[in-house]
């Protein structure tokens, strides 16, 4: 599994790399249209890859963080069915010590 793993890895690698090589030209990076530019006039010259990296990272990113939020019911209730499962294994616990029954019925069959 982790000679595949490692393979993975470096298939990835290799195509980053050929990727980056592919895309060298230089493109400019405007924050708002060219109809919007009376807000703003921030632009910036930038390698075409580094514009793709970027902008998977921060897909990736956010796609991370929606799923993270839509997850939290799910933590939320197994968070508290933990707790509930601790309450009554300690419940169970007092009840079987203060009955004073036997733990194991065939050993009490026994003797």
């Amino acid at each position: 599994m982790r000679i595949l793993k490692m393979t993975l890895l470096a298939i990835l690698a290799v195509l980053i790399v050929l990727l980056i090589i592919a895309n060298r030209e230089t493109v400019t990076v405007e924050l708002l249209p060219s109809q919007l530019g009376f807000l703003t006039t921030w632009n910036q010259q930038m390698p075409l890859s580094v514009v793709m990296i970027v902008m998977a990272t921060g897909g990736f990113a956010l796609g991370w963080f929606w799923e993270w939020l839509r997850d939290q019911r799910t933590r939320t209730v197994a968070k508290q069915r933990r707790r509930q499962i601790v309450a009554l294994e300690r419940e169970v616990t007092t009840l079987r010590r203060d009955s004073g029954a036997v733990e194991d019925d065939v050993l009490e069959l026994l003797k």
